[in-house]
């Protein structure tokens, strides 16, 4: 990588990290361009530069934070005996991850932003499936070891984050310790339907 490169990653890495405190601090709707430009010393033109819209820098820190959740999982994975386990090791990796994620109001907020804009959506749906990926595998894994049922994996996989979404919605109203035992009993019932 030439210098003038090498340069302009590091720039657009360090606007990323300040405008991630920015967004973990005020939300995403309302950190404007200005907001950014003084937090991360740039112009609007470095910004824009290193990234389309505010909405572009936003999603490229959800990746980020996706990118990070998956190889933290990555390296942990083996730990686990059965898939079953992996399962439940799988969403408690998850939960604690995105307990500790400093935009997670900020996401939520930029998720429901997102109406309009194509790139955007689709962007989105390419980084949610990295996630669906992960427990694709592990449910071919467990298929193919002859733990579970040969069933169609991705709607397994998608039954089984609409199970966990639905009791992600009681994030901030329930203890933490409640919401993992929920989300236990939700991957235990889950494992029951495709035990073979």
């Amino acid at each position: 990588m030439n210098r003038r490169r090498f340069e302009s990653e590091q720039t657009k890495e360090r606007i990323a990290a300040q405008a991630k405190e920015l967004f973990a601090q005020k939300g995403y709707a309302a950190t404007s361009i200005d907001d950014l430009c003084k937090a991360t010393g740039s112009s609007k033109g470095s910004i824009y530069y290193h990234f389309k819209s505010k909405d572009h820098l936003f999603l490229y820190l959800v990746e980020q934070g996706i990118l990070e959740w998956a190889a933290d999982w990555k390296a942990i994975a083996a730990d686990y005996k059965t898939c079953a386990d992996k399962l439940y090791g799988h969403f408690t990796h998850f939960i604690k991850h995105f307990q500790t994620y400093p935009l997670l109001k900020a996401q939520h907020e930029f998720m429901a932003a997102q109406e309009a804009d194509p790139e955007i959506l689709n962007r989105i749906s390419e980084v949610s499936d990295l996630v669906y990926e992960t427990i694709d595998d592990l449910l071919e894994e467990g298929m193919q070891k002859g733990e579970f049922k040969k069933e169609k994996t991705r709607d397994l996989t998608l039954i089984l984050v609409g199970i966990l979404n639905g009791i992600s919605n009681h994030f901030g109203t329930m203890e933490d310790s409640e919401l993992k035992s929920l989300y236990q009993k939700g991957i235990s019932v889950f494992l029951t339907g495709i035990k073979s």
